[in-house]
């Protein structure tokens, strides 16, 4: 996906700020659809570089409250960000259709989720993907061991929440 990507992101980009929400959609690494997890791996420190830079720009314009919004990949990606830089300007998490990484790939964004303090809201689809279902399965088993994490099925949604945009925008901006 690109910073204005029809599905899941254009919605948000446009209708957030109605809301008093402004955005800022930075393009995060991203390889090959058929690339595998430990592919992955390897893009984790060049999406770190992204997401400092997007971060150290929001605070020059002076934002005062940064929450991402991430979807898919985007979203492991914040995850390892934010597992590792517990003292980062961000306020709070949005998990848009995570899954989590097969094993010896390098990324457990299940566990690494467990380090983040601040507020996360997981959002999923009814009809995602079967790796996004089975990784939020695993993660609604353990959110006792997280303080501020909420868990969020979209229904009827396709993982591209095609015609469901208005539902997830309400559940975000809730």
């Amino acid at each position: 996906q690109h910073p204005d990507w029809p599905q899941v992101i254009r919605p948000l980009r446009l209708a957030l700020p109605k809301f008093g929400w402004t955005t800022y959609s930075i393009e995060l690494p991203d390889a090959a659809q058929q690339a595998g997890d430990k592919h992955y791996a390897g893009l984790l420190d060049q999406a770190t570089a992204h997401i400092v830079a997007a971060q150290g720009q929001l605070q020059d314009m002076d934002a005062r409250r940064i929450v991402i919004i991430a979807y898919g990949l985007g979203a492991r990606m914040a995850v390892d960000w934010l597992s590792k830089t517990p003292q980062s300007s961000v306020s709070a998490l949005v998990l848009i259709s995570m899954a989590d990484g097969e094993s010896n790939s390098g990324i457990d964004s299940n566990q690494d989720l467990l380090k983040i303090k601040i507020p996360v809201l997981d959002i999923y689809a009814e009809h995602d993907a079967v790796k996004v279902l089975k990784a939020a399965k695993e993660r609604s088993r353990q959110r006792e061991k997280m303080s501020a994490y909420r868990q969020l099925e979209i229904f009827a949604a396709d993982p591209y929440y095609s015609r469901q945009e208005d539902e997830l925008i309400k559940r975000i901006r809730g």
